[in-house]
Order: structure tokens, then sequence, then C-alpha cells
């Protein structure tokens, strides 16, 4: 799901019209200030006589500023994920192609209520009469949200503004309260080992001549438990695939494995959810014939019980035991026992009788 926009402060719009006096009926433009930051007001000037700002000389680039710097940030706190390179350079992709547009625009550079600045997420719409661009950039340093851009341009179309494109790029993460938690209770799992980092999406959308969104592709990744490693849906031109990303710890290089839709479920599970699947055998009472029933188990549960879940390049998902040994009372407790590796067959979980638990 999407992060919200900010809402727009209708309410200082209309706090503007009374406060303006009844001269300014007129469509000439006059001085305004909102929150001790210079504007000019049209009470007439925009689509249907709705009221329009625009900026002071320097107040533009001022704004641009502050908004460049929180994605530089977000660009800069992800540097080096293990995602592809398109998707970590998509935040200055397209903020620069708003900051383009708002320069090329210049003094045709009009809004509908001035910038949300300051705020969780910030927000500026600006239009020429011909097109009207939206972004919306939310603050790197909050625990409250994930980083994110969000940038809309839109066309006119007689008296309203229709879909030309929009681009989304967010990355997830835990936020340092929640880290730290992990940490001190022990919780964390190896991929947050270094990095707090746990999914990143990149989407595109264009308008069709109906005037509805046509999505170009859609991308996400979650992080897995090892290092590095990311499982990924990627949508495009209508198809649609599983990926797992490692890194060969030999090279250093990354390897990128298709994934079969089967394996994909058991990824998707053990990404987001974190836990490890294993299949119910016919004793188990949650068991029904003809479906595939499966026991989802807390990797935190397993590592307690010195059981460590590891994903290899190819997508398969085993069960190694830590260097303390494995702790067969705990699992117990789950109703389970570990079978150890025999055969060039690698370890795996299996239910116990309910009379033996």
């Amino acid at each position: 799901m999407r992060t919200p926009r900010a809402a727009r402060p209708v309410l200082v719009v209309l706090a503007f019209v009374a406060w303006l006096p009844a001269a300014a009926a007129d469509e000439s433009w006059r001085p305004i200030d909102v929150n001790g930051v210079e504007y000019e007001v049209n009470l007439t000037g925009g689509l249907k006589g709705q009221p329009v700002f625009r900026m002071p000389p320097g107040r533009l680039d001022a704004t641009l500023d502050h908004l460049g710097e929180r994605v530089a940030q977000m660009s800069r706190d992800t540097r080096g994920l293990n995602l592809p390179a398109d998707l970590l350079a998509a935040p200055d992709r397209i903020f620069r192609e708003v900051a383009d547009a708002a320069r090329a625009m210049g003094p045709d550079l009009v809004f509908y209520s001035p910038p949300s600045l300051g705020t969780v997420i910030d927000q500026f719409s600006f239009n020429d009469g011909k097109r009207l661009v939206t972004v919306a950039v939310a603050d790197p340093a909050s625990d409250s949200i994930s980083p994110m851009v969000q940038v809309t341009f839109k066309k006119r179309s007689g008296d309203a503004w229709v879909l030309d494109r929009q681009s989304y790029v967010s990355f997830s993460n835990k936020g340092a309260d929640e880290l730290k938690r992990e940490r001190e209770t022990g919780r964390a799992w190896a991929g947050s080992v270094g990095s707090p980092w746990l999914k990143a999406t990149h989407s595109e959308e264009r308008g069709t001549r109906s005037g509805r969104a046509k999505t170009i592709f859609n991308r996400s990744y979650d992080a897995m438990t090892s290092p590095g490693q990311w499982f990924g849906r990627e949508y495009s031109g209508g198809r649609g695939r599983f990926v797992l990303r490692s890194i060969d710890p030999r090279t250093g290089n990354t390897i990128e494995a298709r994934v079969g839709r089967k394996q994909a479920e058991r990824l998707y599970i053990l990404a987001t959810g974190k836990r490890f699947r294993t299949p119910l055998p016919p004793s188990h009472p949650d068991f029904k014939p003809g479906m595939r029933t499966q026991d989802d188990i807390s990797t935190f549960a397993l590592k307690k019980a010195g059981l460590e879940t590891v994903v290899d390049r190819r997508g398969r998902a085993y069960l190694r035991r830590g260097r303390g040994g494995v702790d067969r009372a705990q699992l117990r407790e789950l109703g389970l026992t570990y079978v150890a590796p025999k055969r060039g067959r690698a370890g795996y979980l299996r239910h116990l009788p309910r009379s033996s638990r």
C-alpha cells in the first residue's frame, strides 16, 4: 500500500480569502505572508476561478533545494544495497525531472496552495497552465514513515487535468527505535545486521486516452534473512517473474536467479513474515487431504533452538545448525524435531506425534 499524501491546506486558502481586502477582487497579484514566508496570491487566476499563488524571486530555488536534500539523503542511505542500479538511482532521476520542469516554467509557474514544507511528507504542486507537476517527498530521518518519492505529471485537457505519467519509489525500513529494541532483545534476524532496510518498491504508470492509469512496470524487493539477499517480484510489459538476488561470497558479484512460483511462495513467506515453511504430515490435526497444508514456524523460535534459516543462490530454503548445536527441548515445545543432513539431503524439520510431545 502506498504512503498517503499529506493533506492540502484548504483552510489556509480560505483564511487568505477572508484576510485580503475587498479591493483584491480583481485579477491583480497581491503579497501574502504564510508562516513567515512571502508569496503572492491571485484570487481568480486558476481553473474555474480558484485562487493561485506564485513565488517571489529566489523562493523556487530554495524550495527545490529543500526537497532535493531529502532525496539526496535517501540516495546516500541506500547506496550499496544489492538492488537494481536503476532503482537505486530512481529518486535522484525523477526529482531531477521535477526541478527541470519547475525551472523551465520560470515566471509562468503558479500553484493552488503554498508548498507543504517541514512536515513528515513535504509536497509541492505547480503548473504553467499546460502541465501540472506534483512531487511528494518523505523525510528520510523520520521514524514514523519510510523514505519515498512520488512524482505525478498531468496535462491540461479542457478545464481538467488528466494523468500523463506517475513515478513512485520507496525504501521501507524498521526505524531506529525498532532496531534498538531488536538488538536489546536479541530478536534481530541476520539480514538486519548492518542494514535496516526491509523492502524496496519502484513503479511507473502512464495515462491512457480514456484517462485511466496503465502500469508500465512495478517491482518490489523484500530483504531475506541472509545479508545481501533480496526476493523480488517484477512486472513489466504485461508479464511478471520472481527473482532472488544474492552476492557471490568469493567475487562479491551479484547473482540473480529466477525462481518458480512454488519456490516464490515459500520465499515470500520467509522474506516478509520471517517464517520458515514446512509441510504438515497426514497425522497432524490441521492436515487436509488434497491440499498443500504447511506450517509456518517463526525463524526467531528456530534461532532460539539453534537452527539458522538459509536460502541458497537457487532459491532453495533449508536449515543449518548453529555453532551451539540444536536445542531439541525447545523444538519439542513447538512439536518438532530436527532431522540432520544425510546422504546429500539437507536437514529438515519433522512434526512429532502428539503423544510424544
